[in-house]
């Protein structure tokens, strides 16, 4: 089994003991971040369904209000 194989790999030869399932999703998660682009991380996860996706990107409070600080108010004439 390839999952027991890569997790030996961690843990005897590299001395970690994270398990291939937390590699994917540390990878998932960052691939995220870097990117904000969900559907690449769907497509790159390999998920079917965008809502299994979604538990990657997780709520980010700096970034939110980054975004409500960015927005512009409308003048009206």
């Amino acid at each position: 089994k390839v999952s027991r194989i890569g997790c030996d790999f961690l843990h005897d030869e590299i001395g970690s003991t994270d398990t291939m399932h937390k590699l994917r999703h540390w990878c998932g998660t960052n691939l995220y971040n870097n990117t904000l682009d969900l559907r690449l991380t769907q497509e790159l996860l390999g998920h079917a369904d965008p809502k299994t996706t979604a538990g990657y990107a997780a709520y980010n409070a700096a970034g939110a209000a980054a975004a409500v600080l960015s927005l512009t108010p409308r003048r009206t004439p």
